[in-house]
């Protein structure tokens, strides 16, 4: 059966956050974009379809997850926490699922679907005020 809600995907990659005191707690899928899956054992993040290209000669996928100057400061700064975990403690090493807009335009987003079957996995890229992860598919 596939997965329609946020909810439902992060449950499906057993994902969390912390709390401020350090607990774990689920991820809130209204206005966090990432969190730490224990299936993966890594950090995972969402990525826009409109933000994904594909290199066929490298054969690798790439979704930008971050950008700082992006609206909404909890998704930011929750995106931003994961991204430097895996800089630091996991070799730049992240995973992100795609996720497809009812439209594009609006603002804020709404989820139209998720393509539940697969994320992808690879390095962390920075550049300017951007974050990407380049990487390749893992069937789930």
């Amino acid at each position: 059966m596939p997965v329609t809600a946020m909810k439902d995907m992060w449950a499906l990659l057993d994902t969390y956050n912390l709390r401020p005191t350090g607990e774990d707690r689920p991820v809130n899928h209204v206005n966090e974009w990432g969190g730490y899956s224990r299936r993966l054992n890594m950090p995972v993040f969402t990525g826009w379809q409109d933000q994904t290209t594909y290199d066929k000669e490298n054969k690798t996928t790439a979704s930008q997850v971050s950008d700082t100057t992006w609206n909404g400061t909890v998704g930011v700064n929750n995106q931003e926490y994961w991204l430097a975990y895996a800089e630091q403690y996991n070799d730049a090493i992240a995973a992100f699922f795609i996720i497809r807009a009812v439209d594009v335009n609006e603002a804020p987003r709404r989820v139209k679907d998720i393509d539940s079957g697969k994320v992808f996995l690879g390095k962390i890229v920075r550049d300017g005020t951007a974050t990407y992860i380049v990487g390749q598919p893992k069937i789930l």
